[in-house]
């Protein structure tokens, strides 16, 4: 028997939720039909004045419009996502379907739908616990391009959700697909709430989509990979420099005179792993900076 750890499992979870969404054909009745083209038709092109929140998460974008007769108003959040759209929505799917969220609770209805249940804290003081159920329901469209995720509002509640993914062209040389994620939800807690606390609660409430942003993340991957072509190509390059690059490394090497012989003021860094220093060419108003380290690479 295979000894899997939690994250394994839920990972597993998540490649068989992927599978599904790439491979399974769909079939939709009247009502699941409906909410998806209801949903999208009201949140999908919003043509609203929306106001950045401050995000917990500087790739991720969160704003917030504020809508008549509902202090929450209408939150959005968007972010590229280094996985597939597949991926991505097995990934949503999978978080709120296995009840990943100690708050949540779900029951599957078939392969494309299931039913959840949150409790969410507004942190609203004298305000008590709001509880939302919603009817999740996802569907493919533009031909593949794009796959849109639907939460309504199942028996009570009035939180309204649509999630957007569309794919984008791969990056790192076709090797790490991207999707754009965007959330959009129309959301009430039964009670008039300060801007400043609607604010607080729409960040929390576009916390998942900052969860799928860091849980398939694969910057790591990128960077890595720019930098071995980076490295390829700088021990390959066997190319001539024209007279203006040529001018401009003179005139980078010649700003090292400036701290030639231990010239140049030390300032302080709260790390002794590296060297810096500061100094003024003569007759020049503008200071210079110099830093040296010893790195450690093959």
């Amino acid at each position: 028997m295979e000894n899997l750890t939690a994250a394994d499992r839920y990972e597993r979870l998540i490649d068989q939720e992927t599978e599904r969404i790439r491979t399974e054909a769909q079939t939709y009745s009247e009502a699941e039909t409906a909410q998806i083209d209801e949903t999208r038709d009201a949140l999908r092109d919003l043509a609203i004045p929306f106001q950045p929140m401050k995000s917990p998460d500087w790739q991720v974008t969160m704003m917030r419009a504020p809508v008549k007769g509902n202090s929450h108003g209408v939150l959005r959040g968007s972010a590229v996502v280094d996985a597939s759209v597949e991926r991505c929505a097995a990934y949503n799917v999978t978080k709120v379907a296995s009840g990943r969220n100690a708050a949540t609770s779900a029951v599957r209805i078939n392969s494309h739908s299931f039913v959840c249940k949150t409790t969410v804290d507004v942190n609203v003081a004298g305000v008590n616990l709001r509880e939302f159920v919603w009817i999740s329901a996802w569907r493919w469209e533009a031909e593949g391009e794009e796959l849109l995720v639907t939460y309504k509002p199942y028996v009570r509640g009035t939180s309204t959700i649509l999630v957007r993914m569309q794919k984008l062209p791969p990056v790192d040389n076709g090797r790490v697909p991207q999707t754009r994620v965007t959330y959009t939800q129309r959301a009430a807690s039964g009670s008039l709430v300060p801007k400043k606390l609607a604010n607080r609660f729409g960040v929390a409430q576009l916390q998942p989509l900052v969860d799928m942003k860091v849980g398939l993340d694969q910057s790591e991957k990128i960077d890595g990979d720019k930098r071995l072509e980076f490295e390829e190509m700088v021990r390959a390059h066997d190319q001539p420099y024209t007279e203006e690059e040529l001018e401009v490394i003179k005139k980078g090497q010649d700003l090292h005179e400036i701290f030639e012989g231990g010239k140049g003021k030390v300032v302080k860094l709260p790390s002794s792993l590296a060297t810096t220093k500061v100094a003024r060419k003569e007759g020049d108003n503008h200071a210079f900076g110099w830093a040296t380290t010893t790195v450690r690479a093959r």
